[in-house]
């Protein structure tokens, strides 16, 4: 977290003006599913958002019930969409690094984007027209936590290569991801088997999770694991820093 020097929240100005007065826009799963799956806006949606692909040589089902064998021996990509992530709310901002800064003249850190960086936030925000810049973004975090009213999580995402990783048995899953997701219920040994199992209470971690496509937005989020929205909704917190709204063309350009 101290590394990160400036938080960046792109959307359209009138949207970012709520900003300014902390009214905080979150958004769910099942939304940002519906930008890819059904507008085709890969960037600001993500057909995987709250979910994973499995990638199967042996794939066995079970009822989660009764436990009993639905099929098995199946081979091929499935992918699992977790319903309690379903409704969550999620607000999501970029977060800048010392990596993503210079020293200007005057000898104060200002945020210098790469121009990868720059062209992936005008592909992925194609509404985007203004950028608001958060100064102080530790403060930003405790004001959150401290005044939104309900518990919060928040954490920069983490990117991992979700649609798999070449190996001598060919595609599979990355193993680093499923112990992050999975990291809150200790794995069981079974003979030659590692048995790992994903607990409701923290799926809140799946939300934390994307593929290796969206590095470049560099996201910071935070989470309401135990809020759901049925849509996007404004959650109200007490800022105590102000936020400067840049005009976007400009901001990128300079």
């Amino acid at each position: 977290m101290n590394d990160i020097k400036f938080f960046l929240k792109f959307g359209e100005r009138e949207h970012l003006e709520g900003l300014q007065k902390g009214e905080l826009y979150f958004s769910n799963a099942k939304t940002f599913r519906y930008y890819e799956e059904k507008l085709l806006i890969k960037g600001q949606g993500d057909q995987l958002e709250g979910g994973s692909m499995f990638i199967a040589n042996n794939l066995t089902k079970k009822n989660p019930i009764s436990q009993e064998v639905e099929f098995t021996g199946i081979k091929g990509n499935i992918i699992v969409h977790y319903q309690p992530a379903d409704f969550l709310p999620v607000f999501c901002i970029f977060a800048c690094f010392a990596k993503d800064c210079t020293m200007d003249e005057n000898g104060k850190l200002v945020v210098s984007l790469s121009e990868e960086q720059k062209n992936t936030i005008r592909t992925h925000f194609p509404n985007a027209d203004t950028v608001a810049i958060i100064q102080n973004p530790m403060q930003f975090v405790t004001d959150v936590h401290d005044t939104i009213g309900f518990e919060c999580k928040s954490e920069l995402v983490n990117y991992f290569p979700l649609r798999g990783v070449n190996s001598e048995q060919g595609m599979v899953n990355d193993f680093s991801y499923i112990k992050y997701l999975m990291q809150d219920t200790p794995p069981k040994r079974e003979g030659k088997k590692i048995i790992c199992s994903f607990n409701a209470n923290y799926v809140y971690r799946a939300l934390l999770c994307k593929d290796l496509f969206f590095t470049n937005e560099q996201e910071y989020r935070f989470i309401l694991p135990k809020v759901n929205i049925e849509s996007g909704q404004v959650f109200h917190v007490q800022l105590q820093q102000a936020i400067e709204l840049q005009d976007l063309n400009s901001f990128l350009n300079t």
